[in-house]
């Protein structure tokens, strides 16, 4: 399992992130505060406050290319 924090403070940012972990076959949970959000829900992740940092778990098997993608979202 992988855990890192991304900001998608923008549309084409939650755009792109969502597009990536798509690809990864392990789980991806989006946490933020009290809720927590399936992060290949592209709607799930709309609904969050995207103007604070997010904290991410990708669950095994994890895509290297996933992981690549993600960094330029940390923060």
């Amino acid at each position: 399992m992988v855990e890192t924090v991304v900001l998608l403070d923008s549309l084409d940012a939650v755009k792109e992130f969502n597009s990536a972990v798509l690809n990864n076959h392990g789980d991806v949970t989006l946490f933020s505060g009290r809720y927590i959000i399936d992060g290949k829900s592209i709607m799930g992740i709309l609904s969050m406050d995207l103007s604070k940092p997010i904290k991410v778990e990708i669950g095994d098997p994890v895509n290297k290319d996933v992981l690549n993608t993600i960094d330029k979202f940390r923060a």
